[in-house]
């Protein structure tokens, strides 16, 4: 019987937790906190990829793991329902301590937000984070320069991975010299975009 636990339970969940966290001191910590049930890994997965897909740094969501597992183990709904208030939270906390970016009228906000975070996939936590990039101009500026990047990309031309607030904030030219005149021979498409502001 306890072999089978050992089997079935343990050893499952201990593995899985080792995955995220890295070391088996880390798990331990984990289980000395909380009961870890088998049948709740499930919604662990899940609350992890949701944070994951938020921009949450891995170092971030281990963190959480290990000091506050029982958080993770919170039903899909709930927990994206929290996580949704907090990002709400430092959408406004960012909009304080940049005032610039409260001049920009709520349509072009968002639909910035709309072409980021819904065609693109950029976390809006990220842009919480950095809101100075709602007042690029979303046609002149952030279209072409993330269409520059997302060729870059599929051609395996982009060796290091570069922030998007990185590509946004440079200068024209030395966005130009960087991303478009350098790649010009293996991607004559990118000449297209030497109009961009």
């Amino acid at each position: 019987m306890l072999n089978r636990s050992l089997e079935n339970h343990i050893i499952p969940v201990f593995d899985f937790i080792k995955n995220i966290v890295g070391t088996d001191r880390y798990v331990f910590a984990i289980f000395r906190r909380s009961r870890f049930p088998l049948e709740l890994i499930e919604k662990v997965m899940h609350n992890i990829e949701v944070l994951r897909d938020e921009g949450v740094p891995q170092s971030n969501i281990v963190k959480l793991l290990i000091n506050r597992p029982t958080t993770l183990m919170i039903s899909t709904v709930k927990f994206n329902d929290i996580l949704q208030e907090i990002m709400e939270d430092q959408i406004q906390n960012a909009f304080m301590l940049h005032r610039q970016c409260m001049r920009n009228s709520e349509k072009k906000i968002s639909t910035t937000m709309d072409y980021l975070v819904n065609q693109i996939g950029y976390s809006s936590l990220l842009i919480a984070r950095r809101p100075v990039i709602l007042n690029y101009s979303l046609e002149k500026r952030i279209i072409p320069r993330v269409s520059v990047h997302q060729i870059l990309a599929a051609k395996g031309l982009m060796k290091d991975k570069i922030s998007l607030h990185t590509i946004l904030q440079m200068g024209k030219e030395s966005f130009l010299d960087k991303f478009v005149r350098k790649y010009e021979q293996q991607a004559p498409e990118l000449l297209k975009v030497k109009e961009l502001s």
